[in-house]
């Protein structure tokens, strides 16, 4: 990614939560982008910037621009970074315990 002009630096990095100027509980939410003119991205919309910067991936770029299409990638963004640790269904297993399942019968 470096010769496209991105660094790549984990959010533990000391001092990211302070560049970012967000909470330090709050790093490692969503992804984070800090541009080189100091402007700060994240989630889905940081994906997009990034993938306009490969020619490859100009038709991404194209969907996103459809009116509405943002807002569906930030919705599914939400839910994948919501559940990254759940490759393994450990996730599912967590969330059984705590659903109560309510069944309503019909007369």
């Amino acid at each position: 990614m470096e010769s496209r002009g991105f660094a790549l630096l984990p959010l533990q990095t000391p001092g990211a939560a302070e560049r970012l100027q967000i909470a330090k509980e709050d790093l490692l939410i969503e992804m984070r982008l800090l541009t080189s003119t100091g402007k700060r991205i994240a989630g889905a919309d940081a994906i997009i910037e990034i993938v306009r910067h490969f020619w490859w991936a100009g038709p991404f770029t194209i969907l996103a621009r459809i009116p509405g299409a943002m807002l569906f990638l930030r919705w599914l963004y939400a839910r994948l970074a919501a559940n990254r640790h759940c490759s393994s269904g450990a996730c599912m297993v967590h969330r059984a315990r705590k659903t109560k399942r309510v069944f309503f019968e019909m007369p």
